[in-house]
């Protein structure tokens, strides 16, 4: 494989039946939703949005989460709040899995309601729980966040796309009523770079496109911009890694992930490659840069 063309020229296809499903009962019971949670990448802010989703919520009260925040790089991160600040949609950097993400999406959701609770104030009515519904595409944290929300662990987590495969509703204290829905995929992705990137935090299974294969372009784009953090957590040199075919034999040594007879497992050392990147372990990293709205 030549070292500066890890992506195939082809087109990615993954939408299992119970995405289609899903994404046809969604678009059901969006009708009665109030505000919709729509929860995205924060190393990915656009790229990991799916147009469908935005399509289905319409002119709906939407609140964009950018999660796994702790993962981006912190100046693209304030280059995108900056980005996103200067147009009109409501959204927040945070971890789902922190207990600080609760102080700032509650007042958010309280400012959305506003409007709908106003109206059953002036005709004297108690107003109904208000629904929330969570979207968005797969493994970027919305049964995280939802379990996180409710103060208890309901809903199966894992760090692998295609968990959810229902609509769940949960009551809130009464106030209001959480949906989670399984993570709605495109159906196809022309772009063999974005795949790659999709796959690299997970939210494409890792078989669809070969873990030896993300694990070569992820070197790449890790030796191109700033491999120190790479370099420090396995304890390589730089002259170990001149291209990422010896970089990802040299994470695979380091790891001591061998085939018989000595050699490095390749395949061994690239899942050890995505899980370290997907943790944290090299570096914080925002995979796309925006542009002027």
């Amino acid at each position: 494989m030549p070292e500066k063309e890890p992506y195939k020229d082809r087109t990615v296809s993954w939408f299992p039946g119970h995405m289609h499903k899903g994404e046809k009962r969604l678009a059901q019971e969006i009708q009665s939703t109030d505000i919709v949670l729509e929860v995205r990448d924060a190393r990915l802010p656009l790229q990991s949005g799916n147009p469908r989703i935005g399509k289905l919520i319409g002119t709906r009260s939407r609140l964009v989460l950018f999660n796994k925040s702790s993962l981006a790089h912190p100046q693209a991160t304030r280059d995108w709040e900056n980005y996103f600040g200067s147009t009109e949609l409501p959204y927040l950097f945070i971890d789902a899995d922190g207990k600080k993400a609760l102080n700032l999406i509650f007042p958010k959701i309280r400012d959305l309601a506003a409007p709908l609770l106003d109206r059953f104030a002036k005709r004297g009515m108690r107003p109904p729980p208000v629904r929330l519904m969570i979207v968005g595409m797969p493994n970027v944290g919305k049964s995280t966040l939802i379990n996180r929300l409710i103060r208890e662990r309901r809903l199966p987590t894992a760090p692998t796309p295609g968990v959810t495969r229902g609509i769940n509703w949960v009551s809130l204290k009464g106030r209001y009523l959480l949906m989670d829905s399984p993570g709605i995929m495109l159906p196809r992705i022309d772009s063999d770079k974005l795949a790659h990137m999709l796959g690299w935090i997970g939210t494409i299974r890792d078989t669809i496109l070969g873990q030896e294969q993300m694990a070569l372009s992820l070197l790449e784009y890790l030796l191109e911009n700033d491999p120190r953090p790479f370099l420090a957590h396995y304890r390589l040199s730089s002259e170990e890694i001149a291209t990422p075919s010896q970089a990802l034999a040299a994470v695979s040594r380091s790891r001591g992930r061998l085939c018989t007879g000595g050699g490095p497992d390749l395949h061994e050392g690239a899942v050890c490659l995505l899980d370290d990147f997907r943790a944290g372990n090299l570096g914080r990293h925002t995979l796309e840069r925006p542009f002027k709205p």
